[in-house]
């Protein structure tokens, strides 16, 4: 219950949440944006080859034997370059998606973990680490180092707030923005670093 408690998320940052995913994703789409356009060019200097190519077939510059080996090269490097970038958009995803399941999760984490079944219980100590291991009654987690910044905020948030009781509301307004641009500033210290991979964390089922 102490693990629980300290990764458990307030309710009233669930809007919080979904705006954080939302602006991973436009980040994630501008971050990949020149290498999105260096391989559309790649594809079309491809495809212009092909033109080519069926040029000098049809002025018997090459022969027809010639001019199959020569487009089915630069077919299967269209294709690979094609499948490069689906892998890439669908493993961005799939990653977001994971944060974003792992943060709804997460969210009252404390209250879902006292009154849901062994199967909630054994999903919110998985969305929190991996490598559960019990030594002497004691549960040890390898935590995913995506959250700590994230509960270390929340910490901030919940001490300003109790700070001053009589401005809640403000306090509350500029913890959020200050909480939300906590998180998102370790995420421009390694772009790549969205969230953790799909397969590190082990979930249990497909995000919802």
């Amino acid at each position: 219950m102490e693990l629980v408690e300290r990764y458990s998320l307030p309710t009233e940052l669930s809007r919080w949440n979904k705006r954080a995913i939302e602006d991973l994703r436009v980040r994630e789409a501008t971050s990949m944006q020149p290498i999105c356009d260096n391989r559309a060019e790649r594809i079309k200097e491809l495809k212009a080859k092909l033109d080519r190519a069926y040029e000098f077939l049809d002025k018997g510059t090459i022969s027809e034997e010639t001019y199959l080996k020569q487009t089915a090269d630069i077919e299967s490097q269209i294709k690979q370059i094609e499948n490069e970038s689906e892998s890439n958009k669908e493993e961005q995803e799939d990653v977001l998606k994971i944060i974003e399941s792992t943060l709804v999760r997460l969210t009252n984490a404390q209250d879902k973990f006292q009154a849901g079944s062994l199967d909630d219980k054994r999903k919110i100590i998985s969305a929190i680490g991996s490598n559960p291991t019990l030594t002497d009654k004691k549960l040890n987690l390898n935590i995913y180092f995506w959250l700590k910044p994230i509960v270390e905020a929340k910490e901030k948030l919940t001490d300003n707030k109790e700070l001053v009781r009589t401005s809640l509301q403000q306090i509350k307004n500029a913890s959020e923005e200050g909480f939300y641009q906590f998180w998102l500033g370790m995420r421009d210290s390694n772009p790549r670093m969205a969230g953790p991979e799909p397969a590190a964390l082990p979930l249990g089922e497909s995000p919802s």
